[in-house]
């Protein structure tokens, strides 16, 4: 191409540059293309024009032009609103069709963000550099999880966390359960089988029926002298072939979970017992979880050693892109 070289000069007046950017936008198909396209005998649909901006710069353009109209989507009284807009959106992004009508149901600015992070992460918009890609997916290959399988997964965060944070939520779970402020509490974080409740809020997206670890098709009833029975696809059969759900645990506190998981029943196929032991399960942790005892980046004398800093930063991002990949 010959298409010409544009200097954009810094500018103060930051009302000039977000002019400026709204002008360049205008005039996107004029001059520019004018110049590159009057003697070429190609369709001009197979070219893209590219707008180069700084990172401030997209920032304010954003905040001005962008964010009050998407926000508004999720505004019925604003008068910019737009119904279904907020839906559409979501589904431009990936979403299934319970995730857009979630999306568009939200109402708190956060929460919004929040959700298009995920569905921004999940739809493979941004994506890293070819090595970490490869660096990443070998990682992931030294687990134990299937990659062309379905599995559902939780984060479990504790560690700092506990110290600030979380500890008011700490604090406020046993005091739900009988004890006092003062008391001294069996744990200083909240115990993993009530993460193990919350897997009973999976949903189904193809029948819109929930699903997860102990769904509604597998629940447990009590009958005869505290027996539990229970009904659905996972029961108390002998005949039966119950299924294993895979459930993949990010958590930067690995050997205490572990210990948990360890006081779970098991099944006669080795899964460990849920639900009222109706759902069989099979708990997978990051493969380095084994050998990691420091979790942050600055911890254990890594601050100097760039390796150690990548091979950290790797597991991390493995983590992440398992988690954003599970079904629940």
């Amino acid at each position: 191409n010959n298409q010409k070289k544009k200097k954009m000069m810094n500018n103060n007046n930051s009302n000039n540059e977000e002019n400026d950017i709204e002008d360049k936008q205008r005039d996107g198909r004029g001059k520019t293309n004018q110049n590159n396209y009057d003697n070429d005998d190609e369709n001009d649909y197979d070219k893209t024009n590219v707008l180069v901006l700084g990172g401030e710069q997209l920032r304010k353009y954003f905040l001005r032009q962008y964010q009050p109209r998407m926000l508004a989507a999720h505004d019925p009284k604003h008068p910019l609103h737009i119904p279904g807009l907020a839906y559409n959106w979501a589904l431009r992004l990936g979403a299934r069709h319970h995730e857009a009508e979630t999306f568009a149901s939200l109402r708190v600015e956060r929460d919004v963000w929040d959700y298009v992070s995920a569905l921004l992460a999940r739809s493979g918009i941004m994506t890293f550099q070819p090595w970490i890609v490869r660096d990443v997916m070998e990682f992931i290959k030294s687990s134990e999880l299937p990659l062309d399988g379905r599995y559902d997964a939780m984060h479990v965060r504790r560690g700092d966390k506990l110290e600030m944070e979380a500890a008011g939520e700490v604090r406020e779970y046993w005091m739900r359960r009988g004890y006092r402020e003062g008391d001294r509490f069996p744990t200083n974080y909240i115990p993993l089988e009530e993460y193990l409740k919350r897997l009973d809020d999976g949903f189904n997206a193809d029948g819109g029926s929930r699903r997860a670890i102990a769904s509604a098709s597998a629940s447990a009833s009590v009958v005869g002298n505290g027996v539990a029975k229970c009904h659905g696809n996972n029961n108390n059969d002998h005949n039966s072939d119950p299924e294993i759900k895979l459930v993949y645990i990010a958590t930067d506190d690995a050997p205490t979970v572990q210990s948990e998981i360890s006081k779970l029943p098991k099944g006669r196929n080795g899964a460990y017992l849920i639900n009222g032991g109706c759902q069989h399960v099979k708990f997978i942790f990051n493969p380095a979880a084994a050998e990691t005892t420091q979790f942050h980046l600055n911890d254990g004398g890594a601050i100097g050693d760039c390796f150690e800093r990548y091979t950290r930063n790797i597991q991390a991002i493995a983590d992440m892109m398992i988690v954003v990949r599970s079904e629940t």
